[in-house]
């Protein structure tokens, strides 16, 4: 590990970061919830300069994550110099690292995620103490709670944090707090689905706090977030589970997870879509048929999300043919693969250093017991022309504002800069509108939209697919009828949402 952990140095640049990130004085004392977030700090000091590479290993950081949780507990219980401070009672420091299962295991979590991405929302504050109903209500003033399960733990602050301010500023509008927006892990849930620990927003103090609950707490609606690797059968189990109003319940969920379904419900709509073909594994003569017939298509597991496991081939292209066969067996493995005709016939040109990217948009629409409405959302950017618009293939999110300047045709690259009209925008929005309906029951979905050109020259928006657990959420902005930057969009996923949960309680 080299030098000792953790050094004076590591110490004071922690406290520098937990002071500004909590906004505290410089000499204040720690609170138990506070102490929490210095501890967090200290693991990341104490390993960012180590951290380079391990970032798509979260095993191996999470390793040596725990190895550095082990050196503060030797130095806590030597009374290393590094840690004697007056800003915290370091037997209290040390009885706090073994309070309970989940704290340590937590800590790491909140490390990793502090790591792994820039960070997009308020610390998060471990409570060492249950709470009770009565602490709860001193926080926490609507009427309901409203419950986000989820089981990747690492991230999930950054999805969570604006759902909650968005309920939150909903009831403030309307001058009366209805509706607690709190987490649970799946690991924190009993049997019927009630919360045993949560994470809740301090919206009076800006900070996440997390704590067990000294009685479960009762649902009285849900969604599910940020399931991992199991998410569909996860969501089907817990969907069973829970009593309540759900935003997005299993079944309607399932149609927008099954994405040649939705391609097919998408058609029986008119609903621009790709080309696209369902194939069962070992169908290797469908593919190929496929991939002749349309010449350069986008291949993908049928049941993925989020950009796993999409790879695009042409036909004709020799390097291509095994690369075709060994992704193909790749999507068997996960059941179905889908294969679609590539539609993303507009690029983006960064002005700033031109190069050249593909896109695709992501709308976040909301149901508001009426209708659905196209709410917020954001464009991602692929990392060339190459690759598809996702983050986990090296891509990057973007406000739309920022693509509005640089849309260019794919085949005409030297051409004439293709602009988003008002028209363009309205027709597009109207298209998402109609493509949602498909989902009755989802208060929730965000779409995938590629931008195309019709026989005209004129913008040709072409649904991809649909997700009713949309990630990216700390990444949107709220829109206005059209986002040409006369009414710059706010951070936020939607505040009509809450408006369509009324409706059902």
């Amino acid at each position: 590990m080299g030098t000792t952990f953790p050094n004076q140095a590591q110490t004071t640049r922690a406290w520098q970061a937990t002071r500004l990130a909590l906004g505290l004085a410089q000499d204040a004392s720690l609170t138990d919830g506070e102490l929490s977030v210095f501890f967090k700090h200290l693991l990341v000091h104490g390993l960012q300069s180590h951290a380079s590479g391990w970032e798509s290993n979260l095993p191996a950081l999470r390793s040596h994550l725990e190895s550095r949780l082990g050196a503060l507990r030797v130095a806590l219980r030597l009374d290393y110099d590094a840690v004697k401070d007056s800003r915290f009672d370091r037997v209290q420091a040390r009885s706090t690292l073994h309070s309970s299962s989940f704290y340590p295991r937590r800590l790491i979590d909140l490390a990793l995620a502090s790591l792994a991405s820039a960070n997009l929302a308020p610390e998060i504050c471990l409570e060492l103490q249950a709470w009770s109903a009565h602490d709860l209500a001193a926080v926490l003033h609507g009427k309901r709670y409203h419950v986000v399960v989820f089981a990747d733990a690492v991230l999930f602050q950054h999805e969570f944090y604006p759902l909650a301010v968005d309920a939150y500023v909903h009831d403030a509008l309307l001058g009366a707090m209805r509706t607690n927006v709190v987490g649970a892990h799946v690991d924190w849930l009993c049997p019927d689905g009630s919360p045993k620990r949560i994470v809740f927003l301090d919206a009076d103090r800006d900070r996440l706090r997390e704590a067990d609950l000294l009685s479960p707490i009762r649902p009285d609606s849900a969604q599910f977030h940020s399931l991992g690797k199991n998410e569909q059968s996860l969501h089907q189990q817990w969907s069973a589970a829970l009593p309540c109003v759900q935003l997005n319940p299993y079944v309607p969920s399932s149609l927008a997870d099954d994405k040649a379904a939705t391609l097919a419900g998408w058609v029986e709509l008119g609903i621009e879509v790709p080309a696209f073909a369902k194939l069962a594994a070992g169908d290797v003569e469908g593919a190929w048929r496929f991939l002749k017939t349309h010449g350069e298509v986008v291949v993908k597991p049928n049941q993925s999300t989020e950009g796993d496991g999409v790879a695009y081939f042409e036909f004709g292209q020799d390097r291509h043919a095994e690369a075709f066969a060994l992704h193909l067996e790749s999507c068997w493995h996960q059941g179905d693969a889908l294969a679609q005709q590539r539609r993303d016939g507009l690029l983006f040109r960064d002005s700033h250093n031109g190069t050249w990217h593909n896109l695709s948009l992501r709308l976040n629409l909301a149901f508001d017991g009426h209708r659905y409405q196209v709410e917020s959302g954001y464009a991602q950017l692929a990392a060339d022309t190459s690759h598809a618009a996702s983050r986990s293939l090296g891509g990057r999110i973007v406000s739309l504002l920022e693509i509005l300047d640089g849309l260019f045709p794919r085949t005409d690259q030297d051409g004439t800069k293709i602009s988003l009209t008002t028209s363009d925008w309205i027709r597009l929005c109207g298209q998402a509108t109609l493509a949602a309906s498909l989902f009755n029951g989802l208060l929730l979905l965000g779409l995938d939209v590629l931008l195309d050109l019709d026989a005209d020259g004129r913008i040709l928006p072409v649904f991809l697919e649909a997700n009713p657990r949309p990630a990216g959420l700390c990444h949107s902005h709220l829109l206005d009828t059209y986002p040409d930057g006369s009414c710059p969009p706010s951070n936020g996923v939607s505040l009509r949402l809450w408006d369509g949960l009324d409706s059902l309680m």
